[in-house]
C-alpha cells in the first residue's frame, strides 16, 4: 500500500505517492553487501530549478545484494550530511529519504549515459536499527575495519564531500540550506525565527572508530568533513561548569550558518607555540595557550555557542581551508555578535574605556595660551592633569597587535555588531572606538605637545605616533565601505562610497603593513572585502612568490591595466622573495619602504562617517589610457580590459612584454638632511618638516644656478611636488585670496583644496595640519633629484646608490598611471626598480610638450605597432 511522503527542504515540500522501501537482513557469515546502481535520468535534474520529483525528474535506484568477489563498484567516502535536509529517492520502486547532500550529489551520478554500481555507508548500511534484526550489522558494518575493507576492494573511491565542495564553487551544484529570514541591517540584532530550539540539531559527528568520552578523553579529536550542501559550519559549544579553572569541555556541532544564533570570535592567534589540551566532542585537541585563556573568558560570561576559525575551519586540510575563504564574510556578517577579543586588561584599559565614554560627548576646545585640549561639558571636564593619562590609556589599548593582523580586517568590517572585549568585564561598541581613535589622532595632529605630556605621564609608552594609529583608523574605512555608510547616522550626506569600493589594489595598498602568520593571507583575506571579482585560485599549497606573481598578472589582465606593478619595490637584486619572483610582482608581505604613487594609501585626518571611498588612480601619467579607451570602445566588441591588454601589453613568463617609452634618467641626487640638533618645529613630526624647508632651499639654488627653465617658478612646482600634487592646484597666494588666511601671511603660494589630490578644505580654506601630514606620507622613504632634462623627481631613496654605467633611467608605461624606475640588463631587458613622481609628467603634460603629438592617445596608437619593452 503506498503512503504519502513529505521531505521539508529550505521552506519547499517534496512529494511522492510511492511505498517506503524496507531494507532486506544482511547475511554477514558469507559477507552480503547491499550495492546501489543508479540510473540514467532523461532529464538534467541539475539544472531543473524546481528540483519537482516528477515521474521523469527524480534520482531512481535498484538495490542489489552481492557477496565476494563483489562485482566492480564505486565506493563513496565522507557520505554524512546534515540528517535534517532531507529528499527522497527512489529504490526499487520505493522511497528511501537520504540527506540532501547524497540527493544532490546522485542528480549528478546519474546524468551518465549506463547504470553506475556504489557503494557507500549511506545508503548501503543501516545505521540506527529500529528493528532488532539489523542490530548485527551496525554493530559489525559500521565500523572503521569494515568501511577499510568495503574501500580496499572498490574499483575507484571517490570522496563525496570533496566532489561536492568542488562541484558547488562550479556552479554545478547548489546548495539547500535554508534563506535567512530577512536582510539584517547594521548594528541590527540577531533576527529570532520562530521555534529556532527546533530548528537545528546539535549533534557532534566524529569519525568512524573513533571513541566519544567527555569524562575522560583518549582518542584526538579529527575533523568530520561538511556538508557543504547544507552550508554546514561547525561551531564550538562550551559546556559549563561549577570549577572555573576546570579543564575546558566542548562539542563540535555542525549546523547550518544561519540555523541558530551565534557568536564569532575575531581575535590574534598569537605567536607562542605552548598548546593546552581541551576536550573536544569526547575527544581530546590541543590549541595555542592564547585561545585557551579566550575560552576561559568566553566561559565566564556566558558565551557557548561560538563559531572560532582555528578550531572551527580544519586548518590541516589543505582544501576544505580555500574552501571557507569566501564563506568568511557570511558566518561574521550573520553572527549575532562578533566578539573582537584584544587581550587581557592591564591597569590602563579601564581607563582607556572610561576616556572614549567621555570623547562621545563631542565637547573639546585646544586651549592656545596653555596649549592644552579641554575635554567635556563644564560640569563633566576632565582636568589638564588627566588629559595626558587618559590620552596613554587609549593610545596603548589602540597599539594592541589585534589590530595589527590582517584577518581581523573581514572579520570586523563584514560584522553587524562588532565588540572590543577585554578579558571578562570589559566591553566597548566597536563604533564607540572609532570615534575616540580620530579624536585622539586630531588631537596629536594639531596638539603637537600632547605626545611629549602623554610619555611624560607613561614613561613605558615610548615613542608617541600619529603613524600607529593608522592600522585602527584603516579597519574603520573598511567597515565603513562595507556598511555603506549605514553604520553612521546621516553618513550618506557626507560619503561618497562607489559601488565597487574597494578594489583589490587599493585594500592590498592600504593594508601592507599588515600582519599575517602566513604570506598568502595578504591576498587571500581581501577576498571578503573587495567588491571586484578576479579570477584567481586560492591555493595555500603554491609558494608565496608564485602566488603573488599569478595575481599580479591575473589583476592586470582583468583590468587591462598595469598599475598594480607600480607596487612593486626594489628590496634587493635577486635575493629572498625576488629570486623566485620578477621584479614587476609587488612583494604584500613586507612593508612598503616608500610612499606610494599609484593608489592613496592614507586615511584622511576626518571621522570615518564621512569619508568617501578612496579608489582609482590619483595620476594620470600615460593619460588615462585605460579609462579613456574604455569609454571609447563601441558596443559589441570585446571587453576594453581585454582589447587594451592585447594592444599594449602581455606576460611570458616572468617577462613582461608592454608598450612604452624611455624619456629621462636621473642625473643628480639631493642629499638627505639628517636634522639639526635642538631644531624645534610646530608640526609632530620635526624631521620631515626640516627635510622639507631644506629640500627647498636647495632645489630653488640648484635650478637658478644652472639657469634650468622646466617650470615656470620651481619653488611652486617643488611645493606642490612635495604635497603629492602640479603646480596648479598651488597658485600663488594673490591668485588664490580664498584659502589665503590672515594667519598665515608669510605663504607665497596657498593650495587650492578642489584642485589638490590630497589636501582637504578646513573652515574656510585648507587644512594645513592635515598638509604637513601629506608631506610626511609622499616624502617617506624618498629622495629629492633632477633629470638630465631638468625635471624634479621624489624618487626611492635607494636611487643614491647610483652606478654611472647603469642609469636609472624613467619611462612611462601604456595603462600605468605612474613613471616607473628601470635598469638595463645585459640581455637587454629591463629591471623593474620601482615608482617616481616626475613634476611635469603625473597628468601626461610631457606628451604634448616633447612628444610633438596632438594627444596621448595618438601617440600610444602609433607606438602600440613598434617594439615593446620587456620588463623583468
Amino acid at each position: 500500500m503506498g503512503s504519502k511522503l513529505c521531505a521539508t527542504i529550505g521552506g519547499g515540500l517534496y512529494y511522492t505517492l510511492l511505498p517506503n522501501h524496507e531494507y532486506k537482513p544482511l547475511n554477514l557469515d558469507v559477507m552480503e553487501q547491499r550495492f546501489l546502481i543508479v540510473h540514467p535520468c532523461p532529464r538534467d535534474k541539475i539544472r531543473d530549478i524546481n528540483y519537482r520529483l516528477a515521474e521523469e525528474n527524480h534520482v531512481r535506484c535498484t538495490m542489489e545484494i552481492h557477496t565476494p568477489p563483489y562485482p566492480p563498484y564505486t565506493a563513496l567516502d565522507n557520505t554524512r550530511g546534515y540528517w535534517e535536509y532531507k529528499l527522497p529517492i527512489e529504490v526499487d520502486g520505493c522511497v528511501i529519504l537520504v540527506t540532501s547532500v547524497l540527493e544532490r550529489f546522485l542528480r549528478v551520478v546519474n546524468l551518465t549515459d549506463a547504470p553506475i554500481r556504489l557503494w557507500g555507508r549511506h545508503p548501503c548500511l543501516v545505521k540506527y536499527p529500529e528493528d532488532k534484526m539489523f542490530e548485527e550489522e551496525c554493530h559489525r558494518c559500521v565500523t572503521r575495519p569494515h568501511l577499510d575493507m568495503m574501500y580496499s576492494r572498490a574499483f575507484s573511491v571517490v570522496d563525496m564531500s570533496l566532489q561536492n565542495m568542488q562541484l558547488i564553487s562550479r556552479g554545478l551544484l547548489r546548495k539547500t540550506g535554508r534563506k535567512l529570514l530577512h536582510e539584517r541591517k547594521w548594528n541590527e540584532g540577531w533576527p529570532m525565527p520562530p521555534n529556532s530550539k527546533e530548528m537545528v540539531s546539535f549533534h557532534s559527528p566524529i569519525k568512524i572508530g573513533k571513541t566519544m568520552n567527555y569524562a575522560h578523553p583518549v582518542d584526538y579529536y579529527e575533523h568530520v568533513p561538511l556538508d557543504f550542501v547544507a552550508d554546514e559550519i561547525r561551531m564550538v559549544k562550551i559546556e559549563e561548569s561549577e570549577d572555573p579553572s576546570g579543564p575546558i569541555v566542548t562539542r563540535m556541532p555542525h549546523v547550518p550558518i544561519i540555523g541558530i544564533p551565534y557568536m564569532a570570535l575575531s581575535y590574534t592567534w598569537g605567536t607562542s607555540d605552548a598548546r593546552v589540551e581541551i576536550g573536544v566532542a569526547g575527544q581530546r585537541m590541543y590549541i595555542r595557550k592564547n585561545l585557551e585563556r579566550i575560552l576561559r573568558a568566553l566561559k565566564a560570561i556566558k558565551c557557548s555557542i561560538v563559531w572560532i576559525d582555528a578550531m572551527c575551519i580544519n586548518q590541516l586540510d589543505v582544501l576544505e581551508k580555500p574552501a571557507h575563504l569566501p564563506r568568511m564574510a557570511e558566518i561574521y556578517h550573520h553572527a549575532a555578535m562578533v566578539i573582537c577579543y584584544v587581550g587581557e586588561p592591564d591597569e590602563d584599559t579601564g581607563m582607556a574605556v572610561e576616556f572614549v565614554d567621555h570623547l562621545q560627548e563631542e565637547v573639546m576646545q585646544f586651549d592656545l595660551e596653555r596649549k592644552e585640549w579641554k575635554i567635556g561639558p563644564e560640569d563633566n571636564r576632565i582636568g589638564a592633569d588627566q588629559h595626558p593619562r587618559l590620552c596613554a590609556a587609549l593610545y596603548r589599548l589602540l597599539m594592541r597587535p589585534y589590530f595589527r593582523r590582517v584577518w581581523i580586517l573581514q572579520e570586523v568590517a563584514n560584522a553587524v555588531i562588532p565588540v572590543i572585549q577585554c578579558g571578562t568585564q570589559l566591553q566597548v561598541m566597536l563604533e564607540r572606538l572609532d570615534h575616540a581613535a580620530a579624536y585622539l589622532q586630531f588631537m596629536l595632529q594639531h596638539g603637537p605637545l600632547l605626545a611629549y605630556r602623554m610619555t611624560k605621564a607613561a614613561p613605558d609608552l615610548g615613542d608617541v605616533s600619529t603613524l600607529e594609529l593608522t592600522y585602527i583608523r584603516k579597519l574603520f574605512y573598511f567597515r565603513h565601505l562595507a556598511c555603506r555608510g549605514e553604520n553612521f547616522t546621516h553618513a550618506e550626506i557626507y560619503a561618497k562610497i562607489g559601488e565597487q569600493s574597494p578594489g583589490f589594489l587599493e585594500a592590498l595598498i592600504l593594508t601592507r603593513d599588515f600582519q599575517a602568520t602566513d604570506g598568502h593571507d595578504k591576498i587571500f583575506s581581501m577576498g571578503n572585502i573587495v567588491k571586484e571579482r578576479v579570477e584567481f585560485h586560492s591555493d595555500y599549497s603554491q609558494p608565496i612568490p608564485k602566488t603573488f606573481a599569478d595575481f599580479a598578472v591575473a589583476l592586470a589582465m582583468k583590468n587591462g591595466s598595469l598599475d598594480v606593478i607600480a607596487a612593486a619595490e626594489l628590496l634587493s637584486d635577486y635575493e629572498g622573495f625576488y629570486r623566485e619572483s620578477p621584479g614587476w610582482c609587488p612583494d604584500w608581505t613586507t612593508p612598503s619602504r616608500s610612499s606610494c604613487l599609484v593608489r592613496k594609501e592614507r586615511i584622511p585626518l576626518r571621522a570615518t562617517a564621512v569619508v568617501s571611498s578612496l579608489d582609482g588612480a590619483f595620476v594620470a601619467a600615460d593619460n588615462n589610457l585605460t579609462n579613456k579607451a574604455s569609454e571609447k570602445a563601441p558596443e559589441n566588441t570585446q571587453q576594453p580590459s581585454q582589447r587594451i591588454r592585447q594592444e599594449f601589453f602581455d606576460f611570458e613568463g616572468h617577462v613582461l612584454k608592454c608598450t612604452g617609452v624611455i624619456l629621462d634618467q636621473i642625473s643628480v641626487v639631493f642629499d638627505d638632511p639628517k636634522l639639526p640638533r635642538g631644531f624645534l618645529s610646530q608640526p609632530p613630526d620635526p624631521k620631515t618638516y626640516y627635510k622639507y624647508h631644506y629640500w627647498l632651499h636647495k632645489i630653488e639654488e640648484f635650478f637658478e644656478a644652472n639657469s634650468l627653465t622646466t617650470y615656470e617658478d620651481p619653488l611652486q612646482a617643488a611645493i606642490a611636488m612635495f604635497h603629492g600634487d602640479v603646480p596648479a592646484a598651488w597658485p600663488p597666494r594673490h591668485l588664490n585670496p580664498v584659502n589665503a588666511a590672515d594667519r598665515h601671511p608669510f605663504e607665497q603660494f596657498v593650495c587650492d583644496p578642489s584642485r589638490s589630490r590630497h589636501v582637504l578644505q578646513f573652515m574656510g580654506d585648507y587644512a594645513r595640519v592635515d598638509a604637513y601630514d601629506i608631506v610626511r606620507m609622499t616624502l617617506h622613504g624618498r629622495t629629492l633629484c633632477v633629470t638630465e632634462n631638468g625635471y624634479m623627481v621624489l624618487a626611492p631613496d635607494y636611487v643614491a646608490e647610483n652606478d654611472p654605467e647603469r642609469p636609472w633611467l624613467l619611462a612611462i608605461l601604456a595603462t600605468c598611471s605612474v613613471p616607473v624606475l628601470l635598469k638595463e640588463n645585459d640581455d637587454g631587458t629591463y629591471r623593474f626598480s620601482g615608482t617616481c613622481f616626475v613634476q611635469g609628467w603625473m597628468e601626461g603634460e610631457v606628451f604634448a610638450e616633447t612628444m610633438g603629438v596632438d594627444t596621448p592617445q595618438e601617440f600610444w596608437s602609433a607606438m602600440a605597432d613598434s617594439g615593446r619593452l620587456s620588463i623583468v
